[in-house]
Parts: C-alpha cells; structure tokens; sequence
C-alpha cells in the first residue's frame, strides 16, 4: 500500500491500523530464531576450546540466553494479553513491541561483541577450507583440533562465527538490527513522551501520601 501527498492519512494510518502490532510479531519471532542460533554458536565456541569453567565465559553465555528469553518473554506478554479489534481476529498487546524494539538493538550488538570476545584471536587465525585440503592439512589437524572437537570442525564453527560479525554480511546485520525500526534514540524520546504514567504516578502518590499521614 502506497499513500501519495497526504501527510495526514500516512500518519493516521500507522496511529489507527492494526499492521505494525502483526508485523513485530513476525519481527520477534525472527530474533527468537536468529538468538537460538547465536546461541548454538556462542556455545560451540566455549565449549569446542574449553573455556566453559572461567565465571566470565559462563556469565556471557548466560547474557545471550537471557537476551533468548526476554525476547521470549516480551512475545508471550504480547500474545497473552492481545485485545480485539475491529473486524474479527486480534492484535497483539503493543507495550511489548514498543519494549523490544527500544531494547533489542543494543540488545543484538551486544550479543555479537559476546561471540567476538569468546572466539577471540580465533577469528584472525583460522584456516580456510582450501588450507584443510592443502599441503598443511596435517599439521591443521594436529594442531587446530579443540576440545572434543576436530579441526575441520573447528574451522567450520569460527569461520561461521566470523561470518556473523567480522565479514561484510555480519556488519550487515548488525547494522539491520541496530536501525531496523528506526533510530533508538528518537524512538526512546517517543517513549517519554507517549507513556502512560498514571500507575506509577499513583503508587508514587500514594506512598507520599503515606508518609504525609505518619503511616
């Protein structure tokens, strides 16, 4: 659907229609999806070169599983309290959306700085396939195996690893999800804005009141 020279409906119809709220339904399904396999990835990684037992290995695993999980989190919270609309059928609950979408860009980038700093020196080091099958391939074998792991392997999973963060595409994608639903910064002074405050302006008035009352 395009909208020509009429500035006023373009507005109305993202304020009134039910798209957006469908469309981040999709938008958190796929960083479900593409946090499971980072996840597979940033795993892999600690435990194909047996870092696992250092408490900052395990504190930035547990990052990238509770970013899954929030994002999780806030699409059940959407679902769960969807509303009806006009018509039949209902729309997701929007104060999710608006949550992950403020929250996931930052989100993303620092999942992708988790695999950068687990694979470490990892990432410059490693072989092609070409060199695998190349006159050093014996001496890769020997000496690029990890823990539980053979070397082809391992040079699958980094080069993989690179591939989401270091290559031409990986920047990509950070940049997708850094600007994807817009600048963060305009969407957070959106979100002062428009909040509805009421609630925690009365939980804050009543416990002044509270105190005004001796209790």
């Amino acid at each position: 659907m395009f909208i020509y020279d009429d500035v006023e409906l373009a507005n109305m119809t993202v304020q009134k229609v039910t798209l957006w709220r469908q469309y981040m339904q999709q938008v958190a399904v796929k960083n479900v999806a593409k946090l499971e396999f980072i996840l597979g990835i940033v795993h892999g990684i600690t435990e194909s070169i047996g870092i696992g037992g250092y408490a900052h290995v395990q504190e930035k695993n547990a990052e990238v599983i509770d970013t899954l999980e929030t994002v999780r989190a806030y699409m059940r919270a959407a679902e769960a309290d969807a509303a009806p609309y006009e018509g039949e059928g209902l729309w997701p609950a929007a104060e999710p959306w608006i949550a992950m979408r403020n929250w996931y860009p930052d989100a993303y980038a620092r999942v992708a700085a988790i695999v950068e700093q687990l694979a470490a020196g990892g990432l410059m080091l490693t072989p092609t396939e070409e060199d695998i099958a190349g006159p050093m391939a014996g001496d890769i074998g020997k000496y690029y195996q990890g823990t539980n792991i053979d070397a082809k392997n391992r040079v699958r999973l980094f080069r993989l690893a690179w591939d989401l963060i270091g290559t031409q595409f990986g920047s990509r994608q950070t940049l997708y999800e850094r600007f994807f639903n817009g600048d963060v910064v305009q969407l957070r002074q959106r979100r002062f804005a428009t909040y509805d405050y009421s609630r925690a302006d009365a939980s804050l008035e009543l416990f002044m009141q509270e105190l005004e009352n001796g209790q």
